[in-house]
């Protein structure tokens, strides 16, 4: 008997020890994003944006600080709506003479809490009050998209008072 508990002992020493951290399972999974993606589907990722936050059209599109694109809706009322990505130059197929392509890196939007709710509604596929998305505030968590873990920031501005942003990390 004090032989078995002394194996159990040692084979216990032995044994793999993991951390208990998030798994895959409980992180954030956005039903779309434009991170890794090119300019062309940051435009589409856009548009999906627009139908969901009414009212906003297209006011102007700002690429004067490359390697940056913000793109700016408003209503009739003037509320803003701002889509901002970062993009890196990378060659296809990590071959250094094919062409270059941008490829996003990073994506902010900020609006008023109520166009914030329901973007962050339709991107979780979740169902939250203006509220319930103010308790969902993070200085930084992971969320789960496409394969890849990706680093989720989602708070008041400090700039624009009633107003959030959402910032999603390569």
């Amino acid at each position: 008997m004090r032989f078995l508990l002394g194996f159990l002992l040692v084979l216990s020493c032995f044994s793999r020890a993991v951390a208990q951290t998030e798994s895959d399972d409980e992180l954030l999974t956005p039903r779309i994003l434009a991170l890794d993606t090119s300019i062309q589907v940051a435009h589409r990722f856009n548009e999906m944006v627009a139908q969901v936050a009414a009212g906003y059209q297209l006011a102007f599109i700002d690429e004067e600080n490359k390697p940056s694109i913000r793109f700016v809706y408003k209503t009739e009322k003037n509320a803003t709506l701002r889509l901002d990505y970062k993009y890196s130059m990378y060659a296809a197929d990590d071959n250094p003479a094919a062409p270059k392509r941008k490829v996003v890196v990073y994506q902010r939007i900020s609006g008023e809490l109520q166009v914030i709710t329901d973007i962050y509604n339709y991107l979780f596929n979740a169902n939250l009050t203006p509220g319930g998305v103010m308790a969902a505030a993070t200085q930084g968590s992971g969320i789960f998209y496409h394969g890849h873990t990706y680093q989720f920031i989602f708070q008041p501005d400090d700039y624009d008072p009633g107003y959030w942003v959402m910032t999603f990390v390569k």
